[in-house]
């Protein structure tokens, strides 16, 4: 697959997007953040991304990347996390991570920021909090602890299962809107964004959110996903947006 095309291609498809977008204030927190987990954020990891196309002779580009998997205990957070600090160190620009796993947020433990506010307060309000993490040219915006449910769908769900469903932090189609004016938002300061989302098939969030970016990563665990499992993805998710895998958890024979 050829990463550098596909970017490119859904970068030119973005630009030609006749959507309306408003522009949100971004705050960005003066107090940085002096704690990194080293359990997660380990140089052997982040050291492993090949950024071919980033290294050229006057070559710019910029994106916004979402990474998933099917389903939840893949490790998308963890290279998600590694991705961004892989981004920062080797390109010394501005990159920004964002939690978009509002149901089991994690990334504000890792970088040791506050978890709010964050993503779901900006999604209500017309400023987006950041943080800075202790990696230079490192933001970082949490997942945020407003509670957003979108009741109808679990009442639906619940209703065709006939069980009680427990209802967790969600986002529906009201928030896209709010949403697509973060991104691009955003994407005026940031040259790199990655977007940890929750697995396609946790029903967290529309399948139309991962639209927004120019591409996604699955991530696939290695003896543990499922052939099944990745054609479940093309299910809610148009083939030509997902850029590459990442194979995690490989073993060497």
């Amino acid at each position: 697959m050829d990463l550098e095309k596909n970017i490119d291609q859904n970068i030119e498809d973005n630009k030609n997007d006749k959507i309306v977008r408003l522009l949100k204030n971004i705050n960005i927190n003066k107090e940085v953040s002096n704690y990194i987990d080293n359990t997660f954020i380990q140089h052997r990891i982040y050291n492993s991304f090949n950024y071919f196309f980033l290294s050229r002779e006057n070559k710019e580009i910029n994106f916004t990347l979402g990474v998933t998997s099917a389903k939840s205990g893949e490790g998308k957070t963890l290279i998600a996390s590694n991705l961004a600090v892989s981004l920062a160190l080797s390109s010394k620009k501005n990159t920004l991570l964002i939690d978009l796993n509002i149901a089991n947020p994690r990334l504000n433990k890792i970088f040791g920021t506050p978890i709010s506010p964050g993503l779901t307060e900006a999604l209500n309000e017309s400023e987006i909090n950041v943080f800075q993490s202790s990696i230079d040219y490192l933001h970082i915006i949490p997942a945020g602890k407003k509670l957003l449910i979108h009741e109808k769908f679990f009442q639906s769900k619940a209703s065709n299962t006939g069980k009680q469903q427990k209802l967790e932090p969600s986002l529906g189609l009201e928030h896209l809107a709010s949403f697509r004016d973060i991104i691009y938002t955003l994407e005026q300061k940031y040259e790199f964004i990655i977007v940890d989302m929750p697995a396609i098939g946790s029903n967290t969030i529309p399948p139309l959110f991962a639209n927004q970016f120019h591409g996604l990563i699955i991530v696939v665990r290695s003896e543990h996903t499922k052939k099944e499992d990745i054609d479940s993805i093309f299910h809610k998710v148009g083939e030509r947006n997902v850029i590459g895998f990442v194979i995690n958890n490989f073993k060497k024979i």
